[in-house]
Formats: C-alpha cells, sequence, structure tokens
C-alpha cells in the first residue's frame, strides 16, 4: 500500500450533482489526494455543497460537457504538481474507498491504466446502452492493442 499519496490528485467532474457530491469529496478526501470538483455550469448547488471542504473547486462558465471538464481538471492537477491523476463520476457509483486499490495496481504497473470496470448485469442494463457499451468496448480495445473491459467507465487512474 502506498503511504504517501500527495502527487496523485482526484478530478471529479460534476454537473447537477447536488444530492451526491458533498458525500463524494469527503469520502474522497478521507484517502489523502489532493481533490479537484469541476463543476460544469450546474443549475444545482453543487458548487455550494463542496464549500469549506478543503477541495479545489473549479467551475466551468458554460457546460463543456464531462470530457472538456476532466480535461480542465486534469490540467489544473499537472500544473499543481500531480504525478498521476484519478478520476471518478459526481454521481455516487464509484467508491472513492477503492482508490487505495488502484494506486497500489498503478504503483505495479506504472506502464497501464487502472480502469474501474463496473458489472453489467446484461438483464438490469437498457438493451440499447448494453449494446453500445459492447461496441465501444470492441473499438477502443481493438485500437489500444488489448482488451478493455469497461471502456466507458468513469472511474479511471
Amino acid at each position: 500500500m502506498v503511504e504517501n499519496r500527495q502527487h496523485y490528485w482526484l478530478v471529479i467532474p460534476a454537473y447537477n450533482e447536488a444530492a451526491t457530491i458533498r458525500d463524494l469529496a469527503q469520502r474522497s478526501l478521507a484517502q489523502g489526494l489532493n481533490v479537484i470538483v469541476v463543476d460544469d455550469s450546474s443549475r444545482d448547488d453543487t458548487a455550494a455543497q463542496v464549500e469549506g471542504l478543503g477541495v479545489t473547486l473549479l467551475r466551468n462558465e458554460r457546460n463543456r460537457g464531462k470530457a472538456g471538464s476532466l480535461w480542465r481538471g486534469f490540467q489544473h492537477a499537472l500544473e499543481g504538481g500531480a504525478r498521476a491523476v484519478l478520476s471518478l463520476d459526481g454521481d455516487g457509483q464509484h467508491r472513492p474507498e477503492d482508490i487505495p486499490r488502484f494506486i497500489d495496481s498503478f504503483e505495479h504497473h506504472r506502464d497501464c491504466m487502472v480502469v474501474g470496470a463496473r458489472v453489467h448485469a446484461r438483464g438490469e442494463t437498457p438493451r440499447a446502452r448494453y449494446r453500445a457499451n459492447c461496441f465501444a468496448n470492441f473499438w477502443i480495445s481493438w485500437a489500444a492493442g488489448y482488451w478493455i473491459r469497461d471502456s466507458q467507465s468513469g472511474f479511471r487512474l
């Protein structure tokens, strides 16, 4: 287990996540990382929910989408001295308590990207979404040259 996590930063893109973002940010801070929340022009009080927690809050003046918010957060982390950057979605579907496992895996496999693959229950996932994810997994894996079980997961290092 890696004890010094100061060089690992976490980026959480958030759009209208007032219901989940405070708990998620607190649990993420407990992992000993620098935490950045990128509020993507939310229409609710997402930004207010993280005030006073000790996270870095970046607010997009206009909606940039998830990719734009991640890019902005990654740039901020790298400018701040991050050696590696994690991301997780702001809706609470990922467990910050799994972050030490990501870091440990990365420390042993530095040339890899670590992805928190969600277990897809075919019967519980809408058919169109399941097929789209399978399609994306195939082509992204083909382009990468190795199998990526969940190319659409927002939990990665």
